[in-house]
Formats: structure tokens, C-alpha cells, sequence
């Protein structure tokens, strides 16, 4: 796991505030209802970072969990969203002693699992943590099968704080190039990290044999993203790249 980006939880924070955490989470349990027909009662999140995507969920009631692997990002985002817990772990092996309706990885975090055993051991972890009815989504923002080496810019700012950050990939690695201010002190860093692209055809194969079954998927965290969710048997190609893929036990 990289080092620098993920031990400054307060900048990463910063860096992702473009997404719409409040509408995304509201899309999520729409999609969650569209296609289980049931109320969402439990999420959990793997990869969670600063877990803003379960805020929503606590504001609302709905039982919640983080995991990650950097104890300062599960120390910052404790203080995010009380009183839910943010447990220091490796999304490959866990155990909480409990299920969930919906469990989470998002922003690409898939690609974090190098090798195929590590998504195999991922992907029945987290089938022993589904509900009867439960959904996984992952994310995952690239197929890894054809994306050429490119990269994105942004500049974030919250109060006086603020970071540019420059994310640029190849297809075997990510590399952070930050320059911020974080409660009056500058950071600045670059670092390259390996990462694994996963096709979709990948990810439904090792999902099958973990016990998951691909039963929807939508373009993106659109406002009728829930609307966008089909059975997979509806879908002119299923094996195309969805960037949000729904599976339930088999």
C-alpha cells in the first residue's frame, strides 16, 4: 500500500470533494431498492478512505462500517461519521461477525488487489458478509484491457486549505503528484504505486467463483442512475465495461 497519499487523510479529503457524496449515497440505495425490492438497512465500505459515502447513510439512520488499511485515514474518518466505526484492515481477509445489505468498493479501490488471488480471497470475504439479499458494487472507473496511459488534474479548496493534484497511470501503475495546504502547513510529494486493471469480464469470472452473480449495472452515479440498472440478461452485452457492477449471493 502507497505511503504519503493515503497518510494524509485531511488533503485526500480535499482531493475527492468534487464527488456529490449526498446524491451518490441517495442513487446507491435507489439502485439497492430497484433491484432487491427491499429497504436498505446496513452498508459497509471497504477501501473506505475518509468514508464520506456512508455519511449520508449515518445522517439517515441506515447501521454503518468502514474498513481501511491506513490507521490514519480510519483515525480521520471516525471523526467523520460518529457513531459509526472505521476498522483498520486489509479488504483481501476480514471479519466483522456480522452481514450487511450493501457492501462497497469504490473509486477504483478494486484495483488496489494485484493479483488474482487477491481478489479471489477479497471476493469471498466479502460474500460471507452479505445478507440474504445483499449487494456488492464495485467501481471500477477504467477496464483494464485497452486504456492507454493518460492523465487527470484538479484543484480543490476548502476554507484555506487546498491541494493540486495530478493522478497520471500506465497500465500497471498510478502515480500522486501533490502540492496542498492543510491546516497551515504546505505538503508536497509524488509517488508511484502499482496497480492492476480489471476488466469486466475479470471481475464476473472471480465473482463467480466466489458464489456472486452480476444481477445489474449503471454507467455512473447519474441522477436516474437507479433508473439505469438493468438485469444483466437485458443488457446487450454484459461483459462491456459498466463502471458500476451490482452482484448478489448466487
Amino acid at each position: 500500500m502507497t505511503k504519503q497519499t493515503y497518510a494524509e487523510p485531511g488533503l485526500y479529503d480535499i482531493a475527492f470533494s468534487y464527488r456529490d457524496y449526498d446524491r451518490e449515497a441517495e442513487v446507491l440505495e435507489r439502485c439497492f431498492e430497484a433491484i432487491n425490492q427491499t429497504q436498505l438497512t446496513s452498508v459497509f465500505e471497504l477501501a473506505c478512505g475518509p468514508a464520506r459515502h456512508l455519511l449520508p447513510f449515518v445522517v439517515r439512520d441506515i447501521h454503518c462500517q468502514g474498513l481501511d488499511l491506513s490507521s490514519d485515514m480510519c483515525r480521520y474518518a471516525e471523526t467523520l461519521i460518529e457513531p459509526a466505526k472505521v476498522l483498520e484492515g486489509d479488504m483481501r481477509e476480514f471479519e466483522l461477525g456480522r452481514q450487511y445489505d450493501l457492501v462497497l468498493l469504490l473509486i477504483n479501490s478494486v484495483s488496489h488487489l494485484l493479483e488474482e488471488r487477491d481478489l479471489t480471497t477479497h471476493l469471498r470475504s466479502v460474500r460471507r458478509h452479505l445478507t440474504t439479499n445483499g449487494l456488492y458494487l464495485i467501481e471500477a472507473t477504467r477496464d483494464g484491457t485497452d486504456e492507454p496511459p493518460g492523465e487527470s488534474q484538479w484543484r480543490n479548496e476548502r476554507d484555506s486549505d487546498y491541494v493540486d493534484l495530478t493522478w497520471s497511470w500506465t497500465e500497471s501503475t498510478n502515480t500522486v503528484t501533490l502540492n496542498g495546504m492543510y491546516q497551515n502547513r504546505e505538503v508536497q510529494f509524488s509517488e508511484t504505486f502499482p496497480m492492476r486493471r480489471w476488466s469486466t469480464e475479470e471481475l464476473i469470472k472471480f465473482a463467480n467463483a466466489a458464489g456472486l452473480t452480476l444481477v445489474g449495472c449503471t454507467g455512473d452515479f447519474s441522477a436516474d442512475g437507479a433508473e439505469l440498472v438493468r438485469e444483466c440478461r437485458q443488457l446487450p452485452n454484459p461483459t462491456t465495461m459498466h463502471p458500476c457492477l451490482f452482484f448478489a449471493p448466487t
